[in-house]
C-alpha cells in the first residue's frame, strides 16, 4: 500500500511539472532562449501539366516524290524545264517526236469517219431490207474498232509530252535535247517540298503516349541552332521485332524550303 502511494504521488508531481510554464520548468526559472529554426517559404499549391519528351533520329522526305520516266520511247525534241525550278501541276516537262503517232492518229481519225458512214448506210439498207443483220451487224463492229484505234492513237499522241503530275520543284536532268528515250527511262526527279514527311522510330515502351497530331521539333545539323515545327500524322501499324521500335511519320513545315529530302534530323 506506502509502495502505492509513493509512486502516486510521484506520478501527481510529474504531471504538474509537465504543465508548468516554461519559465517553471527551466532550470533557475529563467525562459530558455528562442530555439533556432530553417527559413520556410510557403507557396500556395497549383495544379500543373508535367511534360514528357522523347528523343529520336530519323530522316526527311520529300512530301510527294517521283522520278519523271516516259510511258511511250522516242526522241527528246524540246525540254521545257531548267533545273531546280518550281513547276506547275501539268506543266509540259518534256516533248518527245510524235511525227510518226500523229501520222496514225490522223490515218485513224480518217478510218473512224469512213466506218461511221458505213456503219449508217448499212443502218439503212437494213431497213429497207437490202441487207442482212449479219452485214449490219459486221458494220458497226468496224466502226467501233476503229473508234477504239483512234482512241489508242490519241492517248499514244498525249504520252509524248510528258507534264508534271503535281506541283514542285524539279532536280537535275539526266537527259538532253536529241537524245534517245527508251520508255521508263530516267528524266529527272520532281519533289514537293513545301512540307516535308518526317520518318523516325521510338522504342515500343512510348507507344501508349504517342498520339496523332501530337508536335514535335525537329533540328538538322545545317542549321543548327535553329527548330522546325512539326506534328506526327501516323504510325505504323507493327513494331520491328529485333529493335523493338515503331515507326512514325511527322510533317514539317518547310516554307523557306530549307530542308531537304534525305537530311539527317534530330527530334
Amino acid at each position: 500500500m506506502r509502495n502505492t502511494v509513493k509512486f502516486a504521488i510521484v506520478l501527481t508531481a510529474l504531471s504538474s511539472l509537465a504543465g508548468a510554464p516554461p519559465a517553471v520548468q527551466a532550470q533557475g526559472g529563467k525562459p530558455p532562449g528562442k530555439p533556432m529554426g530553417l527559413p520556410v517559404k510557403a507557396a500556395p499549391a497549383k495544379v500543373g501539366t508535367v511534360t514528357s519528351e522523347v528523343t529520336a533520329v530519323g530522316t526527311l522526305l520529300a512530301n510527294e516524290s517521283v522520278v519523271i520516266r516516259p510511258e511511250v520511247a522516242g526522241r527528246v525534241t524540246a525540254i521545257h524545264f531548267n533545273e531546280g525550278q518550281a513547276v506547275a501541276s501539268g506543266a509540259r516537262l518534256v516533248s518527245l517526236d510524235a511525227t510518226e503517232v500523229q501520222a496514225q492518229l490522223a490515218a485513224s481519225r480518217a478510218d473512224e469517219r469512213l466506218t461511221e458512214q458505213r456503219a449508217e448506210r448499212a443502218g439503212e439498207l437494213f431497213k429497207k431490207n437490202f441487207i442482212s443483220q449479219q452485214a449490219l451487224d459486221d458494220a458497226r463492229e468496224a466502226y467501233k474498232k476503229a473508234t477504239a484505234q483512234r482512241q489508242e492513237n490519241e492517248a499514244r499522241a498525249a504520252k509524248t509530252e510528258i507534264r508534271a503530275p503535281f506541283a514542285g520543284t524539279v532536280g537535275l536532268r539526266q537527259v538532253s535535247a536529241g537524245a534517245y528515250l527508251k520508255a521508263g527511262e530516267d528524266i529527272v526527279r520532281l519533289d514537293k517540298i513545301d512540307a516535308m514527311k518526317l520518318d523516325f522510330r521510338v522504342p515500343e515502351v512510348y507507344l501508349g503516349r504517342i498520339r496523332r497530331d501530337q508536335p514535335v521539333a525537329v533540328r538538322v545539323d545545317a542549321f543548327p541552332g535553329e527548330r522546325f515545327a512539326g506534328r506526327v500524322y501516323a504510325v505504323e501499324t507493327t513494331v520491328d521485332d529485333k529493335t523493338r521500335t515503331a515507326m512514325l511519320r511527322g510533317r514539317v513545315d518547310n516554307k523557306g524550303a530549307k530542308l531537304r529530302p534525305g537530311m539527317f534530323a534530330r527530334v
